[in-house]
């Protein structure tokens, strides 16, 4: 028999080499930078500075796409940029910020075949829920602009011996429904783009969808007739409107199925904005 048979002795773990340990310290290193300013992002935004956290994570994302919670962050302080307004300071961008997170957020729920994690759904559904408020003042709006219009259109008959010369009320109504019919596109094409992002988010109570479409169908015509607007010009309008967010919402689906992650240009110019 050789001294080398028989049952072998224990084997001797070979000590790890200088440059596999450099190599794990610095992939730690590396999560850790990046779990710290994930965290940067998040505290600004717990720290009631929300636009400062949505610029940080945009800038961040594009550095580096591939950070699903970084898109998450961004997704949850845009939101909350706007949310956390206050109501007299409705700002021209806030329906551009929230079809970004809109875009985001219906992009994850449609991946995930509507049962996304927690924190996702959470931040869907705070997203459904000021969509639905932003949808619920373009109602308000409608509204009131009819009224003011079954007013104000009286005034521009005047009866009398100076009829040939415009009187002050007289030109007063004029000139408010020059503005109402002025802004009418804003009214015809962001319920649209509205409506078609709440049907790719998580619902707050079952329904709030159905009722708000049929809130505003049956606020639309009545306002559209006071204002005397061209059917073929809002049938325009909304048609524009179909086809950038569904656009919009097919490009970002489609990042992250073919990545797994989305890309900052597909989020910001999402072709959407006026």
């Amino acid at each position: 028999m050789t001294p080398f048979s028989g049952t072998p002795g224990p084997r001797i773990a070979r000590p790890i080499g200088a440059g596999m340990i450099l190599i794990l310290a610095l992939l730690l290193v590396a999560g850790c930078g990046r779990e710290k300013r994930v965290n940067e992002v998040r505290d600004l935004r717990l720290a009631g500075q929300a636009d400062s956290a949505r610029a940080l994570a945009l800038s961040l994302l594009n550095e580096n796409a591939n950070r699903m919670d970084l898109w998450h962050e961004f997704a949850r302080s845009s939101v909350e940029e706007v949310r956390l307004r206050p109501n007299e300071e409705n700002h021209a961008d806030d329906l551009d910020i929230l079809v970004q997170a809109g875009l985001v957020c219906g992009a994850v729920y449609q991946q995930k075949k509507h049962e996304p994690d927690r924190e996702w759904r959470d931040t869907g559904k705070l997203l459904f829920a000021e969509i639905a408020r932003q949808i619920s003042n373009q109602i308000t709006a409608m509204n009131t602009q009819m009224q003011s219009a079954n007013y104000l259109k009286p005034l521009l008959t005047p009866v009398g011996p100076d009829t040939l010369i415009p009187r002050g009320p007289e030109i007063r109504a004029q000139q408010a429904l020059v503005n109402y019919r002025s802004g009418a596109r804003n009214l015809l094409f962001w319920p649209v783009v509205l409506r078609r992002l709440l049907e790719n988010l998580p619902e707050v109570n079952p329904g709030t969808a159905t009722l708000l479409a049929s809130q505003l169908d049956e606020a639309i015509t009545p306002w559209a007739q006071s204002l005397d607007l061209d059917p073929a010009y809002m049938g325009g309008i909304q048609q524009r409107a179909r086809v950038t967010i569904d656009n919009a919402l097919n490009h970002a689906q489609q990042d992250l199925h073919d990545l797994g992650y989305l890309l900052p240009q597909t989020i910001i110019e999402n072709g959407v904005s006026q």
